[in-house]
C-alpha cells in the first residue's frame, strides 16, 4: 500500500509507502509551495498506484508536440545549408532539398499530430 499525495489540479507530487504516513503534506508543501489544503493523501493499492505512477509520466499531447517541433527544427537545421545561394548542390536537387524541408514544416499539419506523424525521408536517403 502507497500513499499518495496530489496537488488540488490532480498532479501526482509525490508518494511513500503506507510506513510511515506522518508528514507527506507537509513536505509537499515544503518541496512543491502552497497550502496543506492544496494536497490530499490518497491511500491505494501497489497496483493502483503503479498505474497512477504511470499516468503521471505519460508525456503530454504539449509534451509530445513540443518534442516533434524541436526534432523539425534541428532537422531543419541540418540541411540549411542545401538552400544558400552558393549551395554546390545541382538545382534538381536543391527542389528535393527544398521539397524536404517543406514536408518537415507541414508535420504538424499531419491528420494525428502529435500522436502519429509520418517523418518525411531526405532526398538521397
Amino acid at each position: 500500500m502507497y500513499c499518495c499525495i496530489r496537488k488540488s489540479d490532480g498532479a501526482l507530487c509525490g508518494a511513500q509507502s503506507i510506513d510511515p504516513l506522518g508528514g507527506l503534506i507537509s513536505q509537499a508543501v515544503a518541496d512543491y509551495g502552497g497550502e496543506a489544503a492544496d494536497y490530499e493523501e490518497r491511500v491505494v493499492a501497489d497496483e493502483v498506484f503503479a498505474s497512477l505512477l504511470a499516468a503521471a509520466n505519460q508525456p503530454t499531447e504539449a509534451d509530445q508536440a513540443a518534442a516533434i517541433r524541436a526534432q523539425r527544427d534541428a532537422l531543419l537545421t541540418a540541411c540549411d545549408w542545401t538552400q544558400l545561394q552558393d549551395s554546390p548542390l545541382p538545382a534538381a536537387t536543391k527542389t528535393a532539398w527544398a521539397a524536404y524541408r517543406q514536408e518537415l514544416r507541414d508535420i504538424t499539419g499531419q491528420a494525428g499530430f502529435p500522436g502519429s506523424v509520418t517523418w518525411p525521408v531526405a532526398p538521397g536517403a
